[in-house]
């Protein structure tokens, strides 16, 4: 990838993160034009080796360290999520959706990535081997597509629709303290009126808010105010200590777990919903497009993504969820 970029074929953005209380590296990347023109004239789509979608590296177990850990893959526990994978990759790999030619999105998602059966593959990362943690889809390329980008996918030639889940780790939170979440866990009140005041979006506020909120959920402890000053722009209303407390006080019921490190066991959550409903999408074969707790189906297939996405959150949660268009 290094070299790519260096040559000026692809944009590489690399970051650091905070991931559920540790460090985790982010990449992304984008073809440039000169980029594209090339694979596109050496016709390196055809000439690569089709992927072999019933390799066990779909599947990948981590240590508390963050180290890989080998497992067998015929445990029965293990051989069912990588047959179930399995036939998830397969469908994707078969289905008929790409980017609208019209979109300027599209010569960095052309077919060179969107039609290779290596970008459309989804794998899961456990964090743990009794496979309690995590279990999150990643791997193809409409996951690291911007959410604006999205509305340019095609399923089978039709404009697409998609949904997510409003502020999940929030509600699965206050679900198992049977406890009502409010409107938004991300907005205190008092945050909200003072944007409102100073003529801010509160939108691009609450943004920072919920990273915010993650990081309580994940982290081990509170640290000092410096761990959180890359994390949101609210210092242009409040200091990152006023913050810190109104959030903790908008969501006293919950407050108690925080600096619980609970936010793999929640993703475990999240992952089973999104298996749950991409297995439905391939009963009634139906293209489904999973980004976490988000979800892209055709536009004509909103209100069957609706219904099961209530339905598979209610059997899994016991809570109701809050769904909204994802752009």
């Amino acid at each position: 990838m290094d070299v790519l970029a260096s040559e000026g074929l692809i944009e590489l953005t690399m970051g650091v993160w905070d991931n559920f209380g540790g460090e985790g590296r982010l990449s992304t990347f984008r073809l440039t034009d000169a980029g594209a023109e090339l694979f596109q004239a050496l016709d390196v789509l055809d000439s690569w080796v089709p992927l072999d979608l019933s390799q066990p590296g779909f599947v990948e177990i981590k240590d508390a360290k963050k180290k890989k850990v080998e497992f067998d893959p015929d445990i029965p526990e293990i051989r069912e999520i990588l047959d179930q994978l399995l036939a998830i990759n397969q469908s994707l790999r078969d289905a008929d959706f790409t980017i609208d030619e019209r979109a300027e999105i599209t010569r960095h998602y052309g077919s060179l990535i969107t039609q290779n059966p290596a970008f459309r593959a989804y794998k899961r990362i456990f964090n743990n081997d009794d496979l309690e943690k995590n279990g999150r889809f990643y791997g193809p390329w409409w996951l690291n597509m911007k959410s604006v980008d999205r509305h340019a996918i095609r399923i089978d030639g039709q404009p697409v629709g998609g949904l997510d889940y409003s502020a999940f780790n929030a509600r699965v939170l206050y679900a198992q303290e049977k406890q009502e979440a409010p409107d938004c866990p991300y907005s205190p009140p008092d945050l909200v009126a003072r944007a409102e005041a100073a003529g801010l979006d509160w939108q691009e506020l609450r943004n920072g808010m919920k990273e915010l909120f993650n990081r309580l959920l994940n982290s081990k402890g509170r640290g000092s105010t410096k761990d959180y000053e890359d994390a949101f722009a609210i210092h242009r209303i409040a200091t990152i200590d006023e913050a810190l407390n109104l959030l903790t006080a908008h969501n006293e019921p919950i407050r108690h777990r925080f600096f619980s490190q609970e936010g793999l066991s929640i993703s475990r959550i999240e992952s089973e919903i999104a298996l749950r409903i991409m297995l439905d999408g391939l009963t009634e074969s139906k293209t489904l497009l999973s980004i976490h707790d988000g979800f892209i189906v055709r536009q004509d297939e909103r209100d069957w993504l609706l219904d099961r996405m209530h339905y598979h959150y209610l059997s899994v949660v016991g809570g109701e969820p809050v769904i909204g268009e994802m752009w």
